[in-house]
């Protein structure tokens, strides 16, 4: 099959170089980088079957709305869109299987600390904001701390069954460096502490069991990932993205309002 990689620094090089190791066709696209073509209007013009985005978080729901017009699965880097855009993509018919790219949820000692039952749970994911692209540091851009770092917000969700907490509270702060702090206690599900500093490391507690992020191979997560996107290409599996997506958009959204006070998330 011939897939569209969109964006090509370094998690669109990492997701055409292992899609093209497991036997797929592959073109690439951005205006910036080096890539086999330099727009999306150029691209769609190459028949493509399916379609990874992996460009900043401002540009993905349009790239999106295309790719659906066109019957084209999609693979959507993390986060899934603006906060700004939730309503957007719920009003759209969508007609394809739609993944978000949170790789961390294909880790095989994550996969085994999910199945236990799980009254609490808590998340460290500490490492410093990457400012290596402006759009990082923005959350207008769909940067900034709860969005780049929204792995960890779906670790939470995922302990206790994709279900969104009933309220958040959030503090947000900055510290020299351009660090940020976040911390969000959940009543209904669970407590996270988050810290951006260096160097990044991270762990998910809960019923005493822990796993730590350093334990997983990356490229096994994305390779774990990339198969069931393709299972959900032939139709074979069932593709949860947007729902997976926009739990954590609300989320993100409860916690920019909080401001020290509880809040409730969809509000």
């Amino acid at each position: 099959m011939k897939i569209a990689v969109f964006g090509q620094s370094s998690i669109g090089q990492r997701h055409a170089r292992l899609l093209r190791e497991v036997g797929q066709d592959v073109l690439t696209c951005d205006p910036v980088q080096p890539a086999d073509v330099e727009s999306p209007s150029a691209m769609w013009k190459r028949g493509v079957g399916a379609v990874v985005i992996a460009t900043p978080p401002a540009t993905h729901l349009a790239l999106m709305r295309a790719a659906n017009a066109r019957g084209l699965p999609m693979l959507v880097e993390k986060p899934l869109a603006l906060v700004e855009q939730r309503e957007e993509i719920r009003a759209t018919a969508w007609v394809v299987p739609v993944l978000v790219g949170y790789q961390w949820r294909y880790a095989p000692e994550l996969q085994m600390l999910l199945k236990q039952r799980s009254e609490w749970a808590t998340v460290w994911y500490t490492g410093p904001v990457d400012g290596r692209a402006a759009w990082v540091r923005r959350p207008r851009q769909g940067g900034g701390v709860l969005m780049e770092y929204s792995h960890a917000l779906d670790l939470l969700l995922a302990v206790h069954g994709d279900r969104l907490p009933q309220q958040v509270f959030a503090m947000l702060g900055r510290r020299e460096s351009s660090a940020s702090m976040c911390w969000i206690d959940e009543t209904a599900m669970a407590t996270a502490y988050m810290t951006f500093d260096f160097p990044i490391h991270g762990s998910l507690t809960a019923n005493g069991a822990t796993w730590r992020r350093q334990d997983s191979d990356l490229d096994a997560c994305y390779e774990a990932e990339i198969a069931h996107f393709l299972r959900c290409c032939r139709g074979d599996a069932k593709a949860d993205g947007l729902a997976q997506g926009l739990r954590v958009l609300d989320v993100v959204a409860a916690a920019r309002r909080s401001h020290g006070q509880w809040v409730t998330v969809n509000d």
